[in-house]
């Protein structure tokens, strides 16, 4: 039996070709802002100054997870902009999505909560 021929919907590649280079522009300054981010962390002495207000915490891995939880939760909130543009405004732009604010919200917290989670043990 020959297989049934694929078609492509050339009004739904008008709209997914913008998108999609949007969705590369958005990675490559999302990759940008977190290294930037990350060394900015290092160089400016923050990492050792967050490092100094935990000094109080006696268990050296209770403080290794509170400073690893702190810089997610961090990063996470100075992040969230980039977040909220690239997950949330681009594809409602383009109409691919329909999620709500408040699931977007939801989600963002669901993922934060995951990453915290995981990236304790870890």
């Amino acid at each position: 039996m020959p297989e049934p021929a694929v078609t492509i919907d050339p009004a739904r590649q008008q709209t997914a070709r913008p998108y999609a280079r949007a969705r590369h522009r958005m990675m490559i300054i999302n990759l940008l802002v977190s290294f930037g981010l990350v060394v900015a962390f290092l160089i400016s002495g923050a990492s050792v100054w967050l490092k100094q207000q935990l000094a109080f915490i006696a268990n050296p891995w209770l403080m290794a997870a509170l400073y690893i939880i702190l810089v997610i939760i961090g990063y996470s909130l100075v992040t969230l902009p980039l977040s909220w543009y690239g997950s949330f405004v681009l594809p409602h732009r383009f109409d691919m999505s329909t999620q709500t604010r408040r699931g977007w919200l939801s989600d963002q917290i669901k993922s934060l909560a995951l990453t915290v989670l995981l990236g304790v043990p870890l």
